[in-house]
């Protein structure tokens, strides 16, 4: 008989995924995962192709997370499911303070086992559709954030992305670019595409895809950059490189969260937002090995 669990989380998909790769390991356990009920709602489809857990909205914000975990909460899954034996009542979790802490994600709930390449409910061999002229191309994916996120965070505007799209395409002149994010990220998406006025092989998808589409894409395209966000922590998950743009108020976050061996064999990069040419002259030989076949997965 599985044992049913009811959560209460934060509203990211990345910070539900690094919750997924312990509760993940906790055999026959289902799991019904309540996010935030707040804008833009993008975990819950997400939570939907994970075996084993239903996604539902709840009416918790992160505040709530934090003062359940301070009297009920424990540094073990034992001890939290010991808080909580009457059966009934929600867990509310998170892991986003461990991990901004710096400590890795192995040390959160550390009687539970970690998997850093979790199963997704994704039929991964039915391939994206690409437009036929790109279907055989080469394929750098790019998620950006919106306007509004790229102020709060000092993050790159459309002007430094499309500097850094320009260094990649002197590079590698036949790869073609794919644009990914939510609806709320179209703003950042259609003024890099004006600047680049059709001079680099680019598609636009921001805001076209249901997750389990950006999934694929994220899974099919050779390498992928972008901000700190769900869908860089997802191309971990599916084992692919990657290169992740971080705010220096999160430096302690770029690693802690990722799997070793690929922070090991530079899979993962995490960066404190620079300057395009620097960026560009970190990422290049992993562009370059990514684009001619040479990664090996172990």
């Amino acid at each position: 008989m599985k044992k049913k669990f009811k959560l209460a989380v934060p509203a990211g998909i990345g910070d539900y995924s690094w919750m997924h790769s312990k509760l993940c390991t906790i055999p026959d356990a289902e799991f019904e995962i309540f996010v935030p009920d707040c804008y833009p709602q993008r975990t819950k489809p997400y939570i939907d192709l994970l075996p084993n857990c239903t996604g539902k909205v709840g009416r918790h914000d992160y505040n709530d997370l934090l003062n359940w975990g301070r009297v009920r909460g424990g540094k073990t899954w034992e001890q939290i499911l010991k808080n909580n034996n009457d059966g009934n009542d929600f867990i509310y979790l998170q892991c986003n303070e461990h991990l901004g802490a710096g400590i890795p994600l192995a040390d959160w709930l550390p009687d539970l086992k970690t998997d850093f390449h979790y199963k997704l409910d994704v039929d991964f061999e039915n391939k994206y559709p690409w437009p036929k002229e790109y279907k055989d191309s080469k394929k750098i994916g790019i998620t950006m954030a919106s306007m509004r996120g790229i102020r709060a965070w000092n993050a790159w505007l459309p002007e430094t992305w499309a500097e850094f799209v320009r260094k990649v395409n002197r590079d590698h002149p036949d790869v073609v670019f794919v644009l990914l994010g939510g609806q709320w990220d179209i703003d950042t998406a259609v003024e890099l595409m004006g600047i680049l006025d059709g001079k680099v092989k680019c598609i636009d998808l921001v805001g076209m895809t249901n997750i389990k589409e950006a999934i694929k894409i994220i899974d099919e395209v050779d390498y992928f950059i972008g901000y700190s966000s769900g869908l860089t922590v997802l191309r971990t998950v599916v084992n692919k490189p990657c290169t992740t743009l971080w705010p220096r108020h999160q430096m302690m976050l770029i690693n802690s969260w990722a799997p070793p061996e690929m922070i090991n064999s530079r899979d993962y990069m995490g960066f404190v937002y620079d300057s395009a040419d620097r960026i560009h002259k970190r990422v290049k030989v992993k562009i370059k090995e990514a684009l001619n076949g040479s990664r090996r997965v172990k």
